[in-house]
């Protein structure tokens, strides 16, 4: 009875060890926190320099960056917004 009980508790505490652990990692279809904050911090800078460009009308479309790639979705007015927007989004590092 008393080694039944100590494998049994043995096996849980693997059990958590490995949850606790893999919590950590990272599977490549994820960001890591270091990338996550990367991103917002492009982002930020990205939507302020949109903001303050009269030119642009930043209420039309969606701003997304994952690892560093920046996606537009939504519509803009004309091709000339369309490249101010793209760079614009190029100047920022």
């Amino acid at each position: 009875m008393k080694t039944a009980f100590k494998v049994w508790v043995m096996a849980l505490a693997m059990a958590g060890a490995l949850g606790l652990t893999s919590g950590c990692a990272s599977d490549g279809s994820r960001r890591s926190t270091g990338e996550f904050i990367d991103d917002t911090a492009i982002r930020t800078k990205l939507k302020a320099a949109l903001v303050n460009d009269p030119e642009i009308k930043s209420d039309t479309f969606k701003t997304e960056v994952d690892r560093g790639n920046v996606v537009f979705t939504g519509f803009v007015r004309s091709e000339h917004e369309r490249n101010k927007v793209e760079s614009t989004a190029k100047g920022i590092k």
